[in-house]
């Protein structure tokens, strides 16, 4: 540094002392005034800092961020604010739904699920019922049983037509479903095993362990015609486990308790496709008595019952 320069820095550092020593003296007011303007003079600076930092480009510090970072954070910022204003918004209308929901007044269904009774026909029984024995003394007044009926290898029950039954009405034995209803007879009926290749009927997973259906993902319970069936179209999103129930879909809950099909057997997620691959072990394949039910559809009475006077004015002929 030259010996100007040197001299130019002295002065200006005892003029700023001589400065200093003269606010000092100044009366409490003037200070105060000096202090002021001093302070705003600061501020101005340190606001100056920034903009001359990005404008030279100097990562002073880890506050600092390029234009195009800020931006991209000030959009990221705008769009979680969005984000949470939907939410919230859907978080009030399903409350409303759900209120809605609740104060709904309850109503009974028109048809209710009842179950028929029937007895499954001995090997003797069905040997004499389908050599027709029984049916010779009538048939000279036309009392004779279907054909189908008296040919089938399936396994026969003793009720048919006579108790107005469907085909592919469910066949229980308590709680566990024995199979389906093949051909109807006029008294007897003829029904499919749940093993039997053409055995189909909607059913889901329940958790062995916390008993619940997984009633959002419904799937098609199939036959094979070997020990074990399928159970199809769950997806492998939906936790599936050896040892589950696989049980009847019943999302309205008409039945008070679960229908069973079987336990799963084997679960297996597969590469090339979005759903499991589910055997399952049959829950019956015989039913230990003879005593079955039929699953049947009936009105309800309650309701037919509680029809207004009015209506029924109203449908009368005068």
């Amino acid at each position: 540094m030259s010996q100007r320069s040197l001299l130019f820095a002295n002065f200006l550092l005892l003029a700023w002392m001589a400065w200093g020593c003269a606010l000092m003296v100044l009366p409490a007011g003037v200070q105060q005034n000096w202090h002021a303007q001093l302070r705003d003079l600061h501020a101005q600076g340190l606001r100056a800092v920034p903009a001359g930092r990005d404008y030279l480009g100097f990562p002073w510090s880890d506050q600092s961020r390029p234009p195009r970072a800020q931006t991209e954070v000030s959009s990221a910022r705008s769009t979680e604010d969005r984000l949470r204003r939907e939410i919230a918004v859907l978080r009030e209308l399903l409350r409303k739904q759900q209120e809605q929901h609740w104060r709904a007044s309850p109503t009974a269904s028109l048809f209710q699920p009842e179950l028929v009774s029937a007895r499954k026909l001995l090997p003797e029984e069905r040997e004499l019922w389908q050599a027709g024995n029984w049916l010779n003394a009538g048939r000279r007044q036309q009392v004779a049983e279907r054909d189908w009926i008296l040919n089938a290898e399936l396994p026969l029950i003793d009720i048919g037509e006579d108790h107005a039954l469907q085909p592919d009405q469910l066949l229980l034995a308590g709680r566990k479903i024995l199979g389906q209803i093949d051909q109807v007879g006029i008294w007897t009926s003829t029904f499919r095993p749940l093993t039997h290749e053409e055995f189909r009927c909607p059913a889901v997973v329940m958790n062995a362990r916390t008993g619940l259906r997984a009633e959002q993902s419904v799937g098609s319970f199939h036959g094979t015609g070997e020990e074990l069936c399928e159970l199809l179209y769950i997806e492998n999103t939906l936790p599936v486990g050896v040892g589950d129930f696989v049980v009847l879909a019943d999302p309205e809950q008409r039945f008070g308790g679960p229908l069973i099909l079987g336990t799963v057997a084997e679960a297996l997620v597969l590469q090339s496709s979005p759903f499991w691959k589910i055997r399952v072990e049959p829950a019956l394949s015989e039913p230990g008595e003879r005593q079955v039910f039929i699953v049947t559809e009936r009105l309800n009475r309650a309701r037919l019952a509680a029809r207004p006077d009015s209506a029924a004015d109203k449908g009368a002929t005068p």
